[in-house]
């Protein structure tokens, strides 16, 4: 694999966690006809049952508040899209606006909803609706920071003649923010994992690639490229889907 490495031509890499922090934190909440607290205690609800690095976030900043943990059970995923609890007789969803409105929410799409949303990924934000019932409560928006190495690593990898290309599951707007940052000039937003897999094998008729990732939805791009790297700190499978591990 370290052999193989001098020869890459397209260097592809997940986001979170690998190009950013992976230490995201809660930056905004915009309610809609309620309290900043009721939607960051619904989205606790939901997101207290989530692996998900984003929920952390959440859950952090709703014990940092001193918010009681709601009883929720019946947690449902929709890979890429959203998640749901059951709470108090009512359904709590968390997701984007599409999620909210399939399943039932008809202001999940509205004018005001969209703007909040637009307005955090053009921050380069990850935006989540909160929504109660069949009514979107409020969006709250989660940012995570650009590792400081990384700008510098785009640019050598550019310096070398290797093409550098962001894949991420994030909208094309809070990509393109990010990718401006670290000065990657090439990406893919809004991929799910099978996605990630696809482009990459796509490209390896191209030439050789090397795909670098830390979390479970990174791993089936991993074992596509001809060289895997997986971040040390990052998750059990992407680690066993990896050539190279960085510690």
């Amino acid at each position: 694999s370290l052999e193989k490495l001098h020869s890459v031509k397209y260097f592809f890499t997940d986001k979170t966690g690998t190009l950013t922090e992976g230490r995201p934190a809660l930056t905004d909440i915009i309610p809609f006809g309620t309290t900043e607290k009721d939607v960051l205690a619904k989205a606790y609800a939901a997101e207290a049952l989530s692996s998900h690095p984003l929920a952390f976030a959440v859950v952090r900043e709703a014990e940092f508040k001193g918010i009681k943990k709601p009883e929720a059970a019946n947690f449902k995923s929709e890979r890429g899209k959203g998640i749901s609890v059951d709470m108090d007789g009512g359904i709590v969803l968390a997701g984007k606006p599409e999620y909210l409105t399939s399943n039932g929410v008809t202001d999940g799409g509205s004018p005001e909803v969209i703007e909040a949303v637009e307005k955090l990924e053009r921050e380069g934000k990850t935006a989540i609706c909160i929504a109660y019932g069949e009514k979107t409560l409020g969006v709250i928006g989660i940012a995570d920071q650009l590792r400081a190495d990384s700008a510098e690593a785009a640019a050598e990898l550019k310096r070398r003649g290797i093409q550098m290309i962001m894949l991420t599951g994030d909208n094309s707007r809070t990509a393109a923010a990010i990718a401006e940052k670290a000065g990657i000039s090439s990406y893919f937003a809004g991929l799910l994992p099978e996605d990630k897999e696809r482009i990459i094998r796509e490209h390896s008729s191209l030439g050789v690639t090397a795909m670098a990732g830390d979390g479970i939805n990174d791993s089936p791009a991993l074992a596509a490229a001809d060289i895997g790297i997986a971040v040390g700190a990052g998750t059990e499978v992407a680690i066993d889907s990896a050539d190279v591990v960085l510690s």
